[in-house]
């Protein structure tokens, strides 16, 4: 029982309901019992509430009869869905299958008039080939004719090409030699104009070392008259490297190669400052090669 009351609590708890409804209905009905007489006081009693156990297995019985009912639709439906899917499926298949037989029918006789087509073409190509054949024979004699006539011409023509070529031959010979006596002319022109240009720049040489060692003695003969310096280590060689501007004026003088005296260095570098302006070529190529950027030596006497 107590299984059956966990199982069904809501139709236990109806059928408390309704009996508590009918008890209190009853007791609501005035003279229908008499009034009893009175009685002192008791404590309350406790009453205990009968139920029907067979209507709550019949409301359980319907119940369960109600789901299984719902159930058995459910799957009614269920099934009628899948069959109506099935019915779908199929019909498209087969309107598919049709599609398909149409698709093919249209195939084999699309196959059949390109058969036909290609039938036709291949009487027309025979016919075309005849016609061919009988043009190329007609073609071939042609040919054959214009061929003889053809190296007839070319024999002509190789005749005189031949006596062209020789007359060419003899013209190019001439030619060549005509060239080779020029080159060689042309040559002995341009190794007497080398021979004279070679002795004109000696002379151009020789007349700029006149030149550039006059007026070294004189770029020496100044700094040696600005050199006044008495310091220990007189003797001993260095080099001064002259900057100069195209007017001759000193730009800078830095020693190169010292004498391993630098007071030494210091009064002969001044030598070169004190000057502040040397004697210089009037000529530009001279100056530029020469005196822009020159070297002084100085040797144990100064």
């Amino acid at each position: 029982m107590f299984d059956f009351i966990r199982r069904a609590p809501g139709a236990i708890t109806v059928s408390l309901l309704i009996h508590l409804g009918v008890i209190g209905l009853l007791l609501s009905v005035p003279g229908l019992y008499p009034a009893p007489p009175e009685e002192p006081e008791k404590p309350p009693l406790i009453q205990a509430q009968v139920i029907d156990l067979s209507a709550l297995r019949q409301q359980e019985d319907e119940e369960s009869e109600r789901k299984q009912q719902q159930e058995a639709e459910r799957k009614a439906e269920e099934e009628r869905k899948q069959q109506q899917e099935a019915e779908r499926k199929a019909e498209e298949e087969r309107k598919q299958q049709q599609e398909a037989e149409r698709k093919a029918e249209e195939e084999r006789k699309r196959k059949q008039e390109a058969e036909r087509k290609a039938e036709e073409e291949r009487k027309q190509q025979q016919e075309a080939e005849r016609k061919a054949e009988e043009e190329r024979k007609q073609q071939q004699e042609a040919e054959r004719k214009a061929e003889e006539e053809r190296q007839q011409r070319e024999e002509d023509l190789r005749q005189r090409r031949a006596e062209e070529l020789e007359r060419e031959m003899l013209l190019l010979e001439q030619q060549r030699q005509q060239r080779e006596a020029d080159e060689r002319e042309r040559q002995r022109q341009l190794e007497e104009e080398h021979l004279r240009e070679l002795q004109h720049q000696k002379r151009l040489e020789q007349q700029q070392q006149v030149v550039v060692s006059d007026y070294s003695e004189q770029i020496q003969g100044v700094v040696r008259r600005n050199f006044l310096c008495a310091v220990d280590g007189i003797g001993r060689p260095s080099v001064v490297e002259v900057r100069l501007s195209p007017g001759g004026h000193v730009i800078s003088q830095r020693t190169l190669r010292s004498s391993g005296n630098s007071a030494l260095d210091r009064c002969r570098e001044a030598a070169v400052a004190k000057a502040g302006s040397l004697p210089i070529p009037n000529d530009d190529a001279i100056f530029n090669r020469y005196f822009r950027v020159f070297y002084l030596e100085f040797d144990g006497s100064e």
